[in-house]
């Protein structure tokens, strides 16, 4: 059945360029999302990437740097925002460290075998 009031009528043209298309909500990057840009910079970092793997490779007291998963996590949300200070991030940069380190566990959740629950749960099946 057709709308007797459409009849006729076309509907609004779409912008033929990008810079006319606007979005009605804005597209922000969370801190999240600044978390792993840094996080993806630091790994691509060769001067920096194996001691900031290495902090984030630990599962159980024998692989820990700083002896557990807290010290650790709080080791590489150092290392991300003083990274943030080069990168020129000053939302990170100004950070306070729990944040940090508490959005660098949701960005290694993101990845297949990021976290460190799932590689010692791993570790545990094998």
């Amino acid at each position: 059945m057709t709308d007797n009031n459409s009849i006729g009528r076309r509907p609004p043209s779409l912008p033929t360029e990008l810079s006319g298309w606007k979005l009605k909500v804005k597209n922000r990057q969370t801190f999240n999302d600044r978390v792993q840009a840094l996080h993806e910079a630091l790994i691509s970092d060769e001067k920096l990437k194996d001691e900031y793997l290495a902090l984030l490779f630990g599962v159980d007291e024998g692989s820990y740097v700083e002896g557990s998963e807290e010290a650790d996590d709080f080791s590489a949300a150092t290392m991300l925002r003083n990274y943030a200070t080069r990168q020129h991030d000053t939302v990170v940069e100004k950070a306070k460290l729990h944040p940090v380190q508490r959005a660098l566990r949701v960005v290694l959740r993101r990845y297949v075998d990021g976290s460190r629950s799932d590689r010692a749960q791993q570790m545990a099946a094998e």
